[in-house]
């Protein structure tokens, strides 16, 4: 059984816990719950589960558990009782009286972030980040910010997991089906049809958590090029500041849930089932390089055909989606291709590109002025890193 809740609590702006939905999944079998959980995560949600050796059907449960988005595992019995704590509405972090100390605790956080992960998540948007902070609050009983900092001063992993929170690292794969047909019918023939025989295609996906983007593109480019006798080499650049999650990515292994997501025929002829997972099969696996980088500082790569980069400008104040498309415009061969999402846009650098389909936000490069002073990232051959082969003075960095 899936059960969602889906309300409101918040009273005056930055004062309370605000949370918009809750999804509660319970004994049963299959995983469309798993789908679920997922589009509330992607807004904020809050995630509760019933603990396996508890339901009498265990199916749901561990599909939901193995997506690794889950806030709470608990025995069925506990659930109503941490349900209430956490929608209490008693979590303070800022009231009229003391904005100010609330912004002193918000960059304290900032500080704590940057020294274990070195990435600065001050110029995102304050409204994520809040959000992310009260859940988090609430998941650990801590109804006070001052208390949630020293908190945090204790403990190295709670701020692992609030960076990881942060970041919305939900994905899927051919997640809004109808764009990815734009890219399977249009744009993969484009850019191929561009090339010479044997010349590299070169693609960059950036921010991509999990990998299913990445290797869902790989699919698509190997399937064009098998149905069209084509062999050019295909080289897929992903990227992410997770390092949990592009270890993840690179191991290929997804649980059954993806069921949901790929269609058979992509089951069938690009995994191979072990167990209860399904695993990427290595030509494909070998088309993808996957490396740390942080978007923000590190060098762009270069001579890129296709850039997908969504639900992640979103995310960041203007100074920084500015600075990622910059980037981007550097990055890209002139005709190349920019893929956003849908509530995405590219801002001041609208004159140096035009609109390729205008409701799933995807940019022709026009090519114009690429900013200087910047290195290019290229990854080593074991994808584990980036490092920069330098062409004048390191870009600025966040």
């Amino acid at each position: 059984m899936n059960l969602e809740i889906s309300t409101s609590c918040r009273a005056k702006k930055h004062d309370y816990v605000s949370w918009e939905a809750i999804g509660i999944i319970l004994s049963g079998t299959g995983s469309d719950g798993t789908r679920g959980i997922r589009s509330l995560k992607e807004v904020g949600g809050m995630v509760m589960v019933q603990a396996e050796d508890s339901a009498k059907f265990d199916g749901m449960p561990r599909s939901a558990i193995c997506t690794g988005i889950v806030d709470y595992v608990l025995p069925v019995a506990q659930l109503p009782e941490e349900l209430q704590n956490f929608t209490s509405g008693n979590i303070l972090i800022r009231t009229p009286e003391s904005s100010g100390d609330g912004d002193g605790h918000l960059q304290k956080i900032f500080m704590l972030i940057k020294r274990k992960t070195g990435v600065d998540l001050s110029y995102y948007k304050e409204n994520t980040i809040i959000r992310q902070i009260e859940r988090r609050m609430g998941i650990n009983h801590v109804h006070h910010i001052e208390e949630y900092v020293q908190l945090l001063e204790e403990s190295p992993a709670e701020i692992s997991t609030l960076f990881k929170e942060m970041l919305i690292g939900v994905t899927r794969f051919f997640r809004d089906a109808e764009a990815f047909d734009i890219i399977k019918q249009r744009i993969i023939s484009e850019i191929i049809n561009s090339k010479e025989a044997g010349q590299p295609i070169r693609i960059w996906v950036a921010g991509c958590s999990t990998g299913e983007e990445a290797y869902g593109l790989a699919i698509l480019f190997d399937q064009y090029c098998h149905n069209n006798y084509i062999n050019n080499n295909i080289k897929i650049f992903a990227t992410d500041i997770d390092k949990d999650a592009i270890e993840f990515a690179a191991h290929g292994a997804y649980p059954e849930s993806i069921a949901a997501d790929a269609p058979p025929s992509v089951l069938q002829k690009y995994f191979v089932k072990k167990g209860e997972r399904y695993h990427v099969v290595p030509r494909i696996r070998e088309m993808v390089v996957f490396a740390y980088h942080n978007i923000f500082k590190d060098p762009p790569f270069r001579s890129i055909d296709l850039i997908s980069c969504r639900n992640l400008l979103i995310y960041l104040q203007p100074v920084l989606q500015n600075r990622v498309i910059s980037n981007f415009q550097f990055s890209l061969k002139k005709e190349g291709f920019l893929f956003l999402g849908s509530s995405e846009t590219i801002g001041e650098s609208g004159k140096y590109f035009k609109n390729f389909d205008v409701k799933w936000k995807i940019f022709r490069y026009k090519g114009g002025v690429k900013p200087r002073g910047m290195a290019i990232a290229t990854p080593d051959p074991a994808g584990n890193r980036s490092a920069a082969s330098h062409q004048g003075a390191q870009g600025a960095g966040v």
